[in-house]
């Protein structure tokens, strides 16, 4: 049921094709990244809006509550469903105010380190017995 909804979903984008519009089934990361990098905007209503737009200060125009209850960075709009929101959404995001505003936003997932983070930390933590004993208290 889902994929025949996505099959009919691009078709419908089909219809509006322009030169400028392009429909990929799947991108490659790299690729994908080197997008963001460049893009003005992303809409749509996909994770991709609030975990990996803020690292490019990219503005993500959020449609629907699909990320309701997701954290998210300064860089997401939220609009509903109708075409006049999204719209407003996508204008309040090309805004050079708006973007202006992103200059200093940082990642609210983190910065792409937090494995070499853990290591270094790992690294001062003294493994003693006392760390290695599990302790079981009884309640009640």
């Amino acid at each position: 049921m889902r994929r025949r909804r996505i099959t009919k979903g691009m078709g419908v984008m089909e219809r509006y094709r322009k030169p400028y519009f392009r429909i990929e089934r799947n991108i490659p990361r790299r690729v994908y990244a080197g997008l963001m990098n460049i893009a003005s905007v992303l809409v749509g209503n996909s994770s991709s809006g609030l975990l990996e737009a803020p690292s490019f200060k990219l503005p993500s125009v959020n449609i629907g509550n699909r990320q309701r209850d997701r954290f998210r960075g300064n860089n997401v709009i939220d609009v509903g469903y109708k075409r006049d929101e999204v719209l407003a959404g996508i204008k309040k995001a090309v805004d050079p105010g708006f973007r202006d505003g992103l200059a200093g936003l940082t990642n609210p997932y983190g910065d792409g380190h937090a494995s070499e983070k853990i290591v270094e930390r790992l690294k001062q933590v003294e493994i003693s017995d006392g760390l290695l004993r599990t302790r079981f208290h009884e309640s009640g």
